[in-house]
């Protein structure tokens, strides 16, 4: 009833021009999800998960709230609002630094950080929500977690753990250890420093485990914040970089080669070459974007903002410049030249996640942080850059549906099995070739969720 009282009032508005041409006009933009988590915290970590009801923005950090509600260190965004992970973590000053899918079960979340309790039991740094419930992984390990990743060296997927501890389940496990499921072994002989970030890639040599921070040494030989590890032992990834390693990334530009490893940090040269904050690897040496960055680079990300073909590689950290222009914190690098997100923000990214556009609500680039200004409009620590995708019903192109997207549609709409009106394929979003009720009904479910 509501529907065909809509109709109605677009109808007797006079919002109906005739067929309707589809204008390629978007531009990226800021825009702010609603009811930001951490209103009083920075934000450490952010990951799109999927899950049986969709993708999932999940957040982490300290924050004690998620828009109005109370949420201990972890809250998730469905794209519309903010919900609790259960009783979240607790302990002595916890905070979340690294979340990471369960493969194979889609509710399934590995959360790491600094805490001693999850969902009200004992847990030990690191602990698994399986989508109702909390549970430690044996006996943790005894320091802080600052990366997560998932790698199958032949045996099975394992969960690798990355941080500032010795321990892990009780077993010497120097900076990095491995859980199989029900128990946790060490990584070959460890490293000699903190491992702040970690990916899988191949880079020539065959699937491998990357680690990176401020170690010097993997497995007892020489390896300069960056090692591989490919299941059985430890190798240094060329000369490394001259200083600390915060993330690390599997870039593909989509050119011969590719994917290359890209690695962010504090660092400003290699042994062989000068690499301000950001390095590529491609299998065989490490060479710099352009001038790179004039301060630290903390969260790196691959995102298709729709404007050109492919994705381009952005970066976040405390930098203001990025290839000799000015960039606030954050920018992009598509190969070649290096571009700023309009204003930026007015502090610190620790934290990038791309959303794609399979939920056909657009793709969208979150950023976390310690931020309260992204774009000169508030932001609480985490906003989000839209990229341009136009979706069905959208007929001015500009990446959004609006009240004249609405009008047009309904100048289109002439029931089921009627031809398409000049102009109007835009307005057949259920693929029956007709414009009818079926597509208002999908019309309304683009029309009132924003992207992710």
């Amino acid at each position: 009833m509501r529907s065909v009282w809509l109709i109605g009032l677009i109808l007797a508005a006079g919002w109906i021009p005739a067929g309707g041409t589809r204008a390629q006009t978007c531009q990226p933009r800021w825009t702010m999800p609603n009811q930001p988590p951490g209103e009083n915290s920075p934000i450490n970590v952010l990951t799109i998960l999927q899950d049986e009801s969709g993708p999932r923005l999940y957040a982490g950090g300290r924050f004690t709230m998620a828009g109005t509600l109370p949420a201990a260190k972890i809250a998730r965004w469905n794209g519309q609002s903010w919900a609790t992970v259960g009783k979240g973590l607790g302990g002595i000053a916890p905070t979340v630094h690294a979340i990471v899918g369960a493969l194979g079960m889609p509710a399934f979340v590995y959360v790491a950080g600094e805490f001693t309790v999850a969902g009200g039991i004992e847990a030990q740094n690191i602990a698994l929500w399986t989508g109702s419930e909390w549970s430690p992984l044996g006996l943790g390990v005894d320091g802080p977690v600052y990366s997560l990743a998932v790698f199958d060296a032949g045996g099975g997927p394992e969960l690798f753990a990355g941080g500032m501890f010795t321990q892990a389940g009780g077993e010497n496990s120097p900076f990095i250890a491995k859980w199989n499921g029900a128990n946790w072994s060490p990584v070959g002989s460890g490293v000699d420093g903190r491992v702040l970030t970690m990916v899988v890639h191949d880079d020539g040599a065959g699937p491998a485990l990357f680690a990176a921070g401020d170690f010097t040494m993997a497995g007892g030989q020489p390896a300069e914040r960056v090692a591989r590890w490919n299941g059985a032992d430890w190798s240094a990834v060329g000369d490394g970089l001259n200083n600390t390693v915060f993330c690390l990334m599997e870039w593909d530009p989509g050119a011969p080669g590719d994917p290359l490893l890209v690695a962010g940090g504090s660092f400003v040269a290699s042994s062989a070459a000068s690499a301000n904050r950001v390095a590529i690897w491609n299998g065989t040496a490490w060479w710099a974007a352009g001038t790179g960055l004039n301060s630290t680079v903390r969260a790196l990300t691959a995102f298709d903002d729709g404007t050109v073909t492919g994705s381009a590689l952005y970066v976040g950290g405390s930098f203001t410049m990025a290839g000799g222009q000015s960039a606030n914190r954050i920018a992009r690098w598509n190969g070649t030249t290096w571009s700023t997100l309009a204003q930026g923000v007015n502090d610190a990214v620790f934290t990038l996640a791309a959303a794609e556009v399979a939920t056909r609500l657009g793709p969208s680039l979150y950023v976390g942080g310690s931020f309260s200004m992204a774009g000169g409009s508030a932001a609480n620590y985490v906003a989000r850059w839209d990229g341009c995708y136009s979706p069905p019903a959208d007929f001015s192109g500009d990446g959004r549906l609006n009240l004249n997207d609405f009008g047009q549609w309904v100048g289109c709409m002439r029931g089921p099995d009627a031809d398409l009106l000049p102009g109007c394929n835009v307005a057949e979003i259920d693929g029956d070739g007709d414009v009818d009720v079926m597509d208002f009904a999908e019309m309304q479910i683009l029309f009132r969720l924003p992207p992710l």
